[in-house]
């Protein structure tokens, strides 16, 4: 099954991120969401461990999904990020989604 991929330093999650996720979700209900959590080190704009931020994630999606659309959210920690690379035809989409302005607004750090 082919998944949709979020990822990112989450520092904290907030009403942006789950726009992104809401809006994943409903763009192919039969494809499921990864969320990747990058492992960065602890400093002034990485305040939570990785794992902290898995739990505020969860915290706020047990909140804000159906029972259905939690099961399709699967959520790990990954490497911190350098960037990402890719060849020709890798075969899926690298695609920048333009939240709502009030969105667009929401700044964690």
């Amino acid at each position: 099954m082919k998944h949709k991929a979020m990822f990112g330093r989450y520092q904290p999650w907030h009403k942006g991120h789950l726009w992104l996720l809401l809006e994943l979700l409903e763009r192919k209900p039969e494809t499921d969401v990864w969320i990747g959590v990058r492992d960065t080190s602890l400093d002034i704009n990485n305040p939570y461990t990785p794992k902290r931020v898995v739990e505020m994630i969860k915290e706020d999606i047990a909140k804000a999904l159906t029972p259905n659309e939690i099961d399709r959210v699967k959520i790990t920690i990954i490497p911190d990020l350098e960037g990402v690379y890719y060849g020709r035809s890798v075969g899926y989409n690298v695609e920048e989604l333009q939240p709502p302005e009030l969105i667009a607004q929401v700044s964690a750090t």
